[in-house]
Order: C-alpha cells, then sequence, then structure tokens
C-alpha cells in the first residue's frame, strides 16, 4: 500500500502545525534508507520519521524509539552538521505529487546563517532524502543516482535540482471543479476507477475504486454512466474535497481477516463491507505509524517464525506418512476374515487332503450359494499345518489392524496438536508469543537442542477483554497458555469456549458465581472465533459449557482437552468488536 499525494497533503498540514519553526535537537540514522530528526517543542520531543525503503518510504512523525547503530553513517554526521541546531520554517508539497521540502535555517561552521533544503521523494523503489543549499544544489542524497543509472535525471553533490519528470493531472484541490469532473467523463480509460487515476492528481487505486463503489456498488464501474450516476460523482468528489481542505478527513485503515494491515485512506472504505475490519485514526501520522508498525511487526515475527514452522511441518509430515502407512495395513486386514474361513474349511476337510496336496476342493459353507471353491496348499506343510498357518496369518492380520487403528489415533491426535501450533504461530504478536511456542515444542520433544530455546525473563499473559456488561473474558495465545487457563486459573462455574473441531484459542468468561447475560457469551464466542483458525469463514461453531465439564486427559498434548454437557452458538467472526472490547 502505497502513500498517495493527498495524504502526503494532509501529513504535510500536521506537520506544519507541530514542527514548523522548532528546532532540531537530534538526528539518527537507524538503517541505511532510515532517518529520524527530533525535535525540540513545548510540548516536549517530537520525532520526524523519514523512510526511503522501495517497499515502504514514508514521511510521518513517531511517537517509539528506533535502536540506532553505536557509530552514526557518513550521511547521518554530514545531516548534523547541517542542520544540527537549526530551525525548520517551512514545508512545501509540490502540486499533490509525492514530493515535500522541508526548509531549514542553520548556522555553518564559521556562524554565518545558512538555508537548507531536504527533499523528500515518495516514489517507491525511485525514493530518496535530497539535501540541498540555497542555490538548489545537491549537497547530498540517502542515495546517490549516478549518470550511468539515469542519464536523465541524476542525483549526485554539485548538480541542479530538479524536480522529477510527473504527469500532468488535476489537483482535486485547487483546479476548477467542473473540468475534473468533464475530465473524469470523457477520458479515454473505459472505466470510471481508472478515469479517475489518469485525471485526478495524488490519488491511489483503493481511492477511485472507493468512489466508484459510492457511485454505484460496483468498484469496476464502466462508462457511460447515467444522470444518477454522475450526481453522485459529483457529490461524493465534492464533499472529499470539502473534508480535506477543512482538515477534517476520514482516517481508516483496513485489516484483513488474519488482523493484518491491508490499506489506508483518508477517506471511509466501504467496498470490503462485513469482509474486512476498519479501525479509524486521529491523525494522518499516526494512521501511518499504526499502519506499518503492525505490518513491519508482523513481518518480523513472520520471519522469526520460519524456523518453528519448519520444526512443525517436518512433525506434521512425519504424522501424515505414519497414517498413511497404517491405512495402507488397513486395506490389507481386510482380508482377514477370509483367512479365518479358510483355515476354519481346511480343519473341517482334512480328511481329504494328503501330504504334499497342492489344492483341496471343498463346499464354501460361509457362502450363501455353497459353491465349492479350491484351496491353495503348502505342499511342505501337513494339513494340520496348512490349516494353522492361515490362522496365523488371521491372527497377524488382527494386531497388525489394532496397532493401525492405535498409531493412526495417535498420529491424528498428533496432526490436531500441530495444527493448534501452527495456528499459535499465525497469530503470534510479540517475540514472547513466539518465545512462549518454541518452550512449548521444547517441553514435548520437539525441539531436542535446548541451547535452541531461549529463557524469557517474564512470563507473557493472555489476551485480556471486557464485555459490555463488564465481565471480563479471558484468550489463551498458545496451548501453554490455554492449559493454565482451563485447568488452573478458571473457576468451576466460569464459562469455557472454543470453536468446535477447529484450532483455537481457549476462552474464559470470568462469573464469579453470577449469571452471565447472553450479550456476553455471545461476545465471547466472537472472541473465540477471532482468535482461531475459523477466523476468515463467514460463520463459525463456537461450544460453551461450565469449566466443571471440561477435563484433561492423562497425558494429553498441551491445550488439548475432552468436555461435555455444552452448547453451541454460531457467530461472525468481526475484528472491529474484538478490538473494541481488548484491554491494552
Amino acid at each position: 500500500m502505497s502513500l498517495d499525494g493527498v495524504l502526503l497533503h494532509l501529513i504535510k498540514n500536521q506537520l506544519l502545525e507541530d514542527l514548523v519553526l522548532q528546532r532540531v535537537d537530534k538526528i539518527y540514522q537507524p538503517s541505511k534508507h532510515e532517518v529520524v530528526i527530533q525535535f525540540k517543542t513545548k510540548q516536549g520531543t517530537k520525532k520526524l520519521y523519514i523512510n526511503t525503503t522501495g517497499d515502504s518510504p514514508r514521511v510521518h512523525m513517531i511517537d517509539k524509539t528506533i535502536q540506532n547503530p553505536k557509530s552514526p553513517p557518513m550521511f547521518c554526521l554530514l545531516l548534523r552538521k547541517l542542520i544540527s541546531s537549526g530551525k525548520l520554517i517551512d514545508i512545501k508539497q509540490h502540486n499533490l505529487d509525492r514530493i515535500l521540502i522541508f526548509e531549514f535555517i542553520s548556522t555553518n561552521e564559521i556562524g554565518d546563517m545558512q538555508n537548507i533544503n531536504i527533499i523528500i521523494e515518495i516514489m517507491g523503489r525511485h525514493s530518496n532524502l535530497i539535501i540541498t543549499d540555497s542555490e538548489n544544489k545537491v549537497i547530498d542524497s540517502i542515495k546517490r543516482i549516478s549518470i550511468e543509472t539515469s542519464s536523465i535525471r541524476p542525483i549526485l553533490p554539485g548538480i541542479l535540482y530538479h524536480l522529477p519528470p510527473m504527469k500532468q493531472k488535476l489537483n482535486l484541490l485547487e483546479d476548477d471543479f467542473d473540468t475534473i469532473i468533464k475530465q473524469i467523463l470523457t477520458s479515454s480509460e473505459p472505466y470510471i476507477s481508472k478515469s479517475i487515476l489518469s485525471v485526478v492528481d495524488g490519488v491511489s487505486p483503493i481511492f477511485s475504486r472507493e468512489i466508484c463503489f459510492y457511485i454505484s456498488s460496483d468498484t469496476n464501474l464502466s462508462k457511460p454512466i447515467n444522470q444518477d450516476q454522475k450526481d453522485r460523482l459529483i457529490f461524493i468528489l465534492g464533499k472529499i474535497k470539502k473534508d480535506i481542505l477543512n482538515n477534517n478527513p476520514t482516517l481508516n485503515i483496513i485489516y484483513d481477516h488474519e488482523n493484518s494491515p491491508k490499506y489506508f485512506s483518508f477517506i471511509d472504505i466501504l467496498q470490503y463491507g462485513v469482509m474486512f475490519s476498519k479501525k479509524n485514526l486521529q491523525t494522518p501520522c499516526l494512521l501511518l505509524d499504526t499502519f506499518f508498525e503492525r505490518k513491519e511487526n508482523l513481518n518480523r515475527i513472520k520471519q522469526k517464525a520460519d524456523n518453528i514452522i519448519k520444526i512443525v511441518l517436518k512433525y506434521t509430515n512425519r504424522a501424515s506418512k505414519r497414517i498413511k502407512i497404517q491405512q495402507d495395513n488397513l486395506e490389507k486386514s481386510k482380508d482377514k476374515e477370509k483367512l479365518k474361513s479358510i483355515g476354519e474349511l481346511i480343519t473341517a476337510n482334512i480328511y481329504k487332503i494328503k501330504y504334499g496336496d497342492e489344492y483341496v476342493k471343498v463346499q464354501n459353507y460361509f457362502s450363501d450359494d455353497l459353491e465349492e471353491i479350491d484351496i491353495k496348499l503348502d505342499t511342505k506343510l501337513s494339513p494340520s499345518k496348512n490349516a494353522q498357518y492361515y490362522f496365523n496369518k488371521y491372527r497377524k492380520l488382527i494386531t497388525s489392524e489394532n496397532i493401525a487403528i492405535k498409531i493412526i489415533k495417535q498420529s491424528e491426535d498428533e496432526l490436531k496438536y500441530l495444527d493448534s501450533i501452527f495456528d499459535s504461530i499465525v497469530r503470534s504478536d510479540t517475540d514472547n508469543d513466539l518465545l512462549d511456542i518454541t518452550q512449548e515444542l521444547s517441553d514435548v520433544g520437539y525441539i531436542k537442542n535446548k541451547s535452541k530455546v531461549i529463557k524469557k525473563s517474564k512470563i507473557s499473559e493472555p489476551k485480556k477483554y471486557i464485555s459490555s456488561d463488564g465481565y471480563t473474558i479471558l484468550c489463551g495465545k498458545n496451548n501453554n497458555q490455554n492449559d493454565m487457563l482451563t485447568t488452573k486459573k478458571a473457576a468451576k462455574n466460569d464459562i469455557w469456549l472454543h470453536t468446535q473441531n477447529i484450532p483455537g484459542s481457549h476462552v474464559i468468561i470470568i462469573t464469579n458465581g453470577t449469571t452471565v447475560p447472553n450479550s456476553t457469551i455471545e461476545q465471547a464466542c466472537l472472541i473465540a472465533s477471532v482468535n482461531s483458525k475459523a477466523n476468515n469463514q463467514s460463520l463459525v461453531a463456537v461450544d460453551y459449557t461450565h469449566i466443571k465439564n471440561v477435563k484433561k486427559p492423562k497425558g494429553a498434548k498441551p491445550g488439548m482437552v475432552i468436555f461435555d454437557n455444552y452448547k453451541t452458538a454460531f457467530i461472525k467472526p468481526n475484528y472491529e468488536i474484538c478490538e473494541s472490547l481488548k484491554i491494552i
């Protein structure tokens, strides 16, 4: 999801209000393509964060502290030399392009005043941070662009800075509104969403699709459109323009069914209905900070989870192979009764058999037709030993069948457990969550090398929610927490909930001996559905009962329980409602 020009305009307005005429306090460069400029204000320190990576370029304020290298890079030292103790005097945006120009005034080495510009270009993999002087000459950039790389627009010290070539589009905030509408309707693009993107500057695809959704409930609306749709187009674009000019946007993040941030926007996004959840934010900087912090945290967790996933997949494959082998053995054991019948037929007709006979013809009294059949004999065995041979094969298949059934049951239980581990990994939000899972895998013997397990200094806590009726609802984040909640923390009259036959968290309603209203039970069911493997389904079955009806079998793996005397509710997962109940 890229940062568009209109949202950058809103960020600029917030930065103008919070940072202009404020003095630079500190400058850091956490990584090759990240810069943090800290300002000292009357309200305390404020940090401007600049990211020029190709996958998530952006500029906004942040609250968190980012770890910095022990020795600052040369580019960071240059920034400190140029603007340390300087003052930010203005921020400009070129039209609605994704370019911000920060104008600083500072003193040079001999005490003279100097004007320094820091230009932030948000352009995907071409994003850059460029420092220029009062004559608009490049002092340096975080990414130097040589003449060999770009003969059209090199970025090197001493070269005069030029804006990148841009497509000529109309500015929604400044250009004639009737002209904008006319060009959208008459552009050569066959779809309205494509027309909006080709005509209007500084907007993203999700914006254009949302406009179409408002017009016709069709994000892929084609031309021509009728008068009612045209009137709705004029109204919605006019309203958005007014909201932006009045600095009153609707800032929101769209989360997918795995609670991963998918889109952000400065207008209310309705096109996904109840399929995805949504969160509204107060300021554009907070919008970006919240979106990317969550996204980068999930990416970091995903990378760290790879080793755990490999372990889970290894044992999953082993269990699946065992099941396949034992299913083949069960298939072979289907003939066991036939072998027993042959042994009995030989015994019943033993008087007909001579030592050395290859076959004996007997009447099959186990068949309704009583037909005659030939039974193959071993010429080296006596008649009685031939009968015993078939009885022995029958008994071996009985034993093989019993072993196969037992191993299949054990392997299926193991697959269920490993599936629950995988579900916990997918829903992990923090490093501690992964450490909990690693410790659990070590405890049950899946990780043999104890040195791979890092002991935590602090035990992580289950998720905590408060229902609309004021009841505390606890939710385990992994199997060990599930066991702790169900077998130790919960009282016998507390209510236990879990998704039906689907891996997920154990959820506990703390009743304090009272009768829990249906609204709280419904909200707890919602929490159970969201914190499960079924969180992307349209309808989820959730079983619930009192804790006294839940038992943990002896020797069962973490998180595995049995229960009875339960009821089942059907609920649609909803992240937005679930998050509104959560206590941070």
